[in-house]
């Protein structure tokens, strides 16, 4: 007797694959910022990948993507444009790999897998000081390096070496030190009872009552050099009688949401004006501050991007 199969089970049995394909075959969607930066200069021939503390149980990606042929570097913080530097590494047989095939959700297996699981895949004895103690294991492939902690993919590296014992000087050139998910690196606490509100900042960044500067504000007295590039912004009860927000774009997300834009001077009042006029919008269901820039250099972006992914209110 033949055996007949029905076309609806045949749908379904298509559906069902269809679906699982997807799922093996997921990947990081690209932001809007780094598909233009792709469709500029292509995939990445190299690129680094890790994860950023925000807040105290929240995670952001950071990455890396290098150019070396045209001489650029370009950073990501959550998917937004942080920096784009000039890079003198060498240049390198670009990879194969792009970095929206990694994610924080990895475990060694799956890293594994998207390498291609014909290709070998070895524990390497190196670890950053900073990752001591925290259960972390690096692995080396002929690709790339990458950190698992936890069960999670910290970070990863493409890599240009083809042995073990130059991968620690791949990583020198490349001008990448990884920072573990566990701790943010060189940063300094402020708090303020006043402004009801905590946040970390650069070691060598100076925060005091509410004045955000990347140089030393009083170097006139001490008699020090005014830095070229400079951030200077100050804390602001928000209200759009004063100042308002225009073209704001969200560079945080979650408890605490922070949308950037361009300020406008509503107060009718005469002064000195806004400077640079960059403004930051913090808010959360009950509390909302403003971080207004009267001076705003692109090349500290990243660092005052990293410093908000740190902002909490107190209360």
């Amino acid at each position: 007797m033949k055996r007949v199969i029905k076309p609806a089970l045949v749908i379904i049995a298509a559906l069902l694959i269809v679906v699982f394909l997807f799922i093996s075959n997921k990947s990081v969607t690209l932001s809007s910022d780094q598909k233009k930066i792709r469709d500029l200069w292509g995939t990445p021939e190299q690129f680094m990948i890790t994860y950023l503390p925000r807040g105290e149980q929240e995670l952001v990606r950071f990455e890396v993507w290098y150019y070396p042929k045209i001489g650029n570097k370009v950073s990501f913080l959550a998917g937004k444009l942080a920096s784009n530097d000039p890079y003198q590494g060498d240049v390198v047989t670009a990879t194969r790999l792009i970095p929206e095939d990694f994610d924080f959700e990895q475990n060694e297996e799956d890293v594994k897998a998207v390498l291609g699981n014909s290709k070998p895949v070895e524990s390497l004895d190196y670890l950053p000081a900073f990752y001591e103690d925290s259960g972390a294991k690096t692995f080396y492939s002929e690709e790339s390096i990458f950190i698992i902690e936890s069960d999670h993919l910290t970070y990863f590296q493409t890599v240009g070496a083809g042995d073990k014992s130059a991968v620690e000087t791949e990583l020198q050139k490349l001008d990448v030190t990884p920072t573990p998910a566990t701790q943010t690196s060189e940063l300094k606490t402020y708090t303020s009872s006043d402004l009801g509100l905590e946040m970390n900042y650069p070691v060598e960044w100076f925060l005091q009552n509410g004045v955000l500067s990347s140089y030393d504000t009083g170097y006139l007295e001490k008699g020090l050099p005014l830095p070229d590039q400079r951030i200077k912004c100050d804390f602001i009860s928000y209200s759009e009688t004063d100042v308002s927000q225009e073209n704001p774009q969200t560079i945080r997300e979650g408890d605490v949401v922070i949308k950037m834009g361009t300020a406008k001077d509503n107060s009718g009042l005469e002064g000195p004006g806004l400077g640079a006029g960059i403004i930051f919008v913090i808010n959360d269901n009950t509390h909302k501050i403003a971080l207004l820039c009267y001076d705003y250099a692109k090349d500290l972006e990243a660092k005052l991007f990293q410093s908000l992914n740190t902002f909490k209110f107190l209360n």
